[in-house]
């Protein structure tokens, strides 16, 4: 398999800042290509012009909040791995985004005053690795000539390819 280049993350936030501050921080340091922006219509903006394989946001943003642009860019963009990088999480906040899908969920504080941008980075790369391995299990289920379904404890048939579709 061809490597795929270094990771493409955009950083939203409403503190430009902050925002600019931890797409350098990433690139720099990390070798990722990284965009920034300000707020969702910005962030928007960015994935019409670029291919980004990890989104790093803000929770609590003026407008339109974090869970919020991870819907907006799943109905106009499909699924993109989805950090949550918030600097006033709870554990609401924090239920609330697990169950909406988010690739994870992290305290600024924990990132910005302990100097851990390797561990964001890190989380980044295990979403993006997730989601490509996910995206070629897909392909090759619905792919092989062969007959696959996924079937739950109970018998019923939650999902089948072609192949087993055609039997």
């Amino acid at each position: 398999m061809s490597d795929p280049g270094p990771l493409s993350v955009l950083v939203v936030d409403d503190s430009d800042f902050f925002a600019e501050m931890t797409a350098n921080t990433l690139a720099d340091e990390h070798g990722m290509d990284a965009e920034w922006a300000s707020d969702a219509e910005a962030a928007l903006d960015v994935l019409a012009e670029h291919e980004i394989d990890c989104i790093v946001s803000d929770y609590e943003m003026p407008g339109t909040n974090g869970l919020e642009l991870k819907e907006l860019v799943e109905e106009r963009h499909g699924e993109i791995p989805f950090i949550i990088l918030t600097g006033r999480g709870d554990e609401t906040v924090a239920a609330r985004a697990i169950s909406a899908g988010v690739a994870d969920y992290i305290l600024k504080l924990e990132v910005v005053e302990d100097q851990q941008y390797q561990r964001l980075a890190n989380r980044i790369e295990t979403a993006v690795d997730q989601r490509r391995a996910q995206k070629r299990y897909e392909l090759l289920v619905k792919n092989t000539p062969d007959a696959v379904a996924q079937v739950a404890a109970d018998g019923e048939t939650l999902a089948a390819n072609p192949a087993m579709a055609d039997l």
